[in-house]
């Protein structure tokens, strides 16, 4: 096997087979902040959300993109996936029910356009970057003014979410 690292992928030679392959390099979990989203929320799930987010984030003309309701959504090609990622060994069968859940906490957002399932980021992934001791349940009453806008106000609105890990912040110190 002959491996050459690249920005986050390596490309090697698998000599069983003679095929070339670039599979993903890292998959970064915040582990600490994924018990707080959810505790159904499994390690393959996540590596895949790593994937989608890396693939959502990337600059590369080469992925099919389209604009819905003024956002950024990104075709998330399956096969391509599991080349990337090998030892996640699922189907997929199993990559449409851990993106079924990672849409069911937030973590990402999906639409249908001409048949392809396109994805953005979705707005409780703000989670996964925070640091891990993070007290989210007062940032979200922070953000809401304690009801006064709904959680999915909060939730959608970047700038409000960034205004209240700001002033979550300033009261920690």
């Amino acid at each position: 096997m002959t491996i050459k690292e690249t920005k986050e992928y390596f490309n090697f030679t698998d000599k069983s087979d003679n095929k070339q392959y670039d599979i993903k390099y890292y998959i970064i979990i915040n582990q600490a902040a994924v018990r707080q989203i959810s505790k159904k929320l499994t390690l393959k799930d996540m590596a895949i959300f790593d994937y989608i987010y890396n693939i959502h984030k990337s600059g590369s003309d080469k992925i099919k993109r389209i604009i819905y309701k003024q956002r950024e959504y990104t075709w998330v090609n399956y096969s391509h996936l599991l080349k990337q990622m090998p030892l996640l060994q699922c189907s997929k069968a199993s990559i449409t029910r851990a993106i079924q859940r990672l849409e069911k906490y937030g973590l990402i957002v999906s639409t249908i356009h001409d048949s392809n399932k396109y994805i953005r980021i979705g707005p409780k992934s703000v989670m996964l970057f925070e640091k891990s001791d993070t007290n989210w349940d007062e940032i979200v009453k922070i953000g809401t003014n304690d009801g006064a806008i709904t959680l999915t106000e909060f939730w959608e609105n970047k700038e409000l979410i960034k205004d209240a890990v700001e002033r979550y912040r300033k009261s920690e110190n």
